[in-house]
C-alpha cells in the first residue's frame, strides 16, 4: 500500500473519497504555510491512532495543540509545529 492509500484509509474515518476531499479542502483553503502542514500531521496522527491503540491516550492533548497551531499567526516560527509534536510525547 502506498502512502496516499494508507493515509486516506483510516478505518475510524469516513469513506476514502470523503477523507481525500476533506484533506484537499484544508490544503487548498490554508491561509498560511503552517496550516497545510498541521492538517497533514493531524491526518497522519489520526491514521496512526487507528493502527496503534497505544497512541489514543495522548491523542486529545496532541489534537488540541494542532488546533492551536492552525490558528497561529503566519509569522510564528515554523519550529513551533515540531516543538508541539515532540512535547506531546512527554
Amino acid at each position: 500500500m502506498d502512502v496516499p492509500q494508507w493515509l486516506l484509509s483510516n478505518p475510524n474515518g469516513p469513506l476514502w473519497k470523503e477523507q481525500e476531499q476533506s484533506l484537499l479542502l484544508e490544503l487548498r483553503t490554508a491561509k498560511n504555510a503552517k496550516q497545510p502542514a498541521v492538517a497533514l500531521l493531524s491526518t497522519m496522527y489520526s491514521r496512526l491512532q487507528a493502527d496503534s491503540p497505544a497512541l489514543q491516550s495522548a491523542a486529545s492533548d496532541l489534537l488540541q495543540r494542532l488546533e492551536l497551531l492552525r490558528s497561529e499567526t503566519p509569522d510564528a516560527g515554523p519550529y513551533t509545529v515540531w516543538l508541539s509534536i515532540v512535547s506531546a510525547g512527554e
